[in-house]
């Protein structure tokens, strides 16, 4: 995940943020697994939830983004 440069510190890799594929977990949650190679991690439904509603965008930028791809 990462070269470590200082401790607690690390780089990031070309492809470590790319997702290769999600696998369910029960019915509570999904774990991903990423092209670097790490999959360590179970995302509950809830926790996805919370961070969807709290990164949402208003329905103003949502306009604003559609009138500037419709120019």
């Amino acid at each position: 995940m990462g070269q470590v440069v200082f401790p607690g510190m690390k780089t990031l890799a070309p492809g470590m943020n790319e997702l290769t594929a999600l696998t369910p977990v029960g019915n509570y949650g999904i774990q991903a697994s990423w092209k670097d190679g790490h999959d360590t991690g179970i995302y509950s439904f809830e926790m996805l939830r919370g961070i969807f509603e709290s990164k949402r965008l208003s329905q103003e930028t949502l306009e604003q983004i559609d009138a500037q791809l419709s120019s």
